[in-house]
């Protein structure tokens, strides 16, 4: 090893000596890694209110082994919504979302909480079902407010107080959220009690004007809040349940007219559950150097002193499945000769089986290829080139000029759902290779070969 790489090493492992954030930690049951959290974050790609396959990659990116993550605000009910395009947990569609989601965040080693939310009276009609007024524990109006873009406006309907009869309901609800949320693979939930929301808004003194047992003393304030906490930790576990509370915040107008009283007596009344965490937004938040968005390794990049990456508000809250979501770039290091062998590489005209698959047949292909290549080889890597053909497991679309795919056989394969469980693949009768025909399918292969080691790769053969 050279003098260099010593001294690397020795700076690394100093710098993990030295910063508290990357030791391990337990909460609760849970053995953590580093102390570093994924934070719930509101990203409104969630189409119809379920949660989305491209999902799966933006938590995985975001997953580092014996980490913690916080799943983004996740609604209760049909009328806990107050923002486009924000997932729930309380269908059975939606539970079933949710899984593979949760999957890819085991499958790395993390540990996944679901953050369960009612967002109250900060809604308007759009969001609610039948067009219904927003519930509350007041019927005061939430004046408009600038959205987190910076530029819309948020308009809010008036809301409706809920009556005293009606709360057991809201507060089953996010029971069965949590149970849900189980279902769904989830390590535990956090009950989001903070920013203004429905919970909150029972909570603060500066919204909650009840004059029944919900309303008026602190105790009676907190009530709500107490009584999800005891149904959710009863339901699924305390030590599966967390928290968040704002009480020095006023956000969405909830302020209280004295937080340090009402965060204080909501901590000592949380204590008897033995809760996995509270997670408190403090009443000094203050960003340490600059803010930004990285998404592959957190831990690593403070391990290694790397820079972080700038970020782009206005991308924050778009639909789009990949802008503002999963591309911003990757911590960029030395791979000690890893071997990566590429997807699947067609031969020629006639190999495809999905739309929008690479080739290595043409000169454009192969010069495309090599920055690719010298990319992968920059870091340290291997890079093998997997060739190959699909032959029956075509259709028409993908060959040239309409033909019947190739195949060592003309039966014809059964129609196949697609991973999307609802649009039919369907296979075309394919066309039996003359015995004469093979040796040029053999040659397809070794031209592809050549131009692959012609790009810069080497060679893995297809099964």
């Amino acid at each position: 090893m050279s003098n260099k790489a010593e001294n690397g090493e020795q700076e690394q492992q100093q710098r993990q000596s030295i910063l508290p954030l990357l030791t391990p930690y337990k909460m609760g049951n849970f053995q953590l890694s580093h102390r570093i959290v994924l934070a719930p974050l509101t990203r409104q790609r969630s189409y119809g209110n379920v949660p989305q396959p491209h999902a799966i990659l933006y938590y995985s990116q975001r997953t580092t082994k014996g980490g913690l993550l916080i799943a983004e605000a996740t609604g209760v009910s049909d009328t806990a919504q107050g923002y486009p395009d924000t997932p729930g947990i309380w269908t059975k569609e939606q539970v079933e979302a949710w899984k593979p989601i949760v999957d890819a965040v085991h499958a790395k080693g993390g540990i996944f909480f679901c953050q369960i939310w009612h967002v109250g009276r900060v809604s308007n009609y759009s969001y609610q079902p039948n067009g219904q007024a927003p519930i509350s524990s007041t019927d005061k109006l939430l004046t408009p407010q600038l959205r987190a873009n910076g530029v819309d406006v948020a308009e809010f309907a008036p809301p409706r107080r809920l009556r005293t009869e009606e709360i057991p309901e809201i507060v089953n609800d996010f029971k069965l959220a949590a149970i849900n949320a189980i279902e769904a693979g989830f390590d535990g939930v956090e009950i989001h009690g903070a920013h203004g929301y429905l919970i909150e808004q029972f909570l603060k003194d500066q919204v909650n004007d009840r004059t029944d047992e919900y309303g008026g003393s602190l105790e009676n304030r907190c009530r709500f809040a107490l009584e999800i906490v005891e149904a959710v930790s009863n339901a699924i576990g305390a030590d599966r349940v967390g928290i968040r509370l704002s009480p020095f915040a006023s956000y969405s107008q909830a302020g209280d007219s004295n937080p340090n009283v009402l965060g204080l007596y909501m901590a000592a009344a949380l204590n008897k559950y033995g809760l996995a965490y509270c997670h408190m937004v403090e009443p000094r938040m203050k960003t340490v150097g600059e803010k930004s968005e990285t998404p592959d390794n957190l831990p690593k990049r403070f391990e290694l002193n790397a820079s972080l990456n700038k970020y782009n508000r206005a991308t924050f809250y778009l639909p789009d499945p990949v802008v503002g979501y999963t591309d911003y770039p990757f911590l960029e290091t030395t791979a000690n000769e890893k071997l990566i062998a590429t997807p699947p590489i067609s031969t020629f005209t006639s190999c495809f089986k999905c739309p929008a698959t690479p080739g290595i047949w043409t000169k454009e292909q192969v010069e495309t290829w090599k920055p690719i290549v010298d990319a992968v080889h920059a870091k340290g890597c291997i890079f093998f080139c997997q060739i190959w053909h699909a032959g029956r497991i075509s259709n028409y679309s993908y060959q040239p000029n309409g033909q019947s795919p190739i195949s060592s056989t003309d039966k014809q394969l059964t129609f196949k759902v697609q991973k999307n469980g609802v649009d039919d693949y369907k296979y075309p009768p394919p066309r039996r290779l003359r015995t004469e025909e093979i040796p040029a399918i053999v040659n397809e292969f070794r031209v592809a070969a050549i131009n692959a080691i012609e790009a810069g790769m080497a060679i893995q053969k297809t099964n």
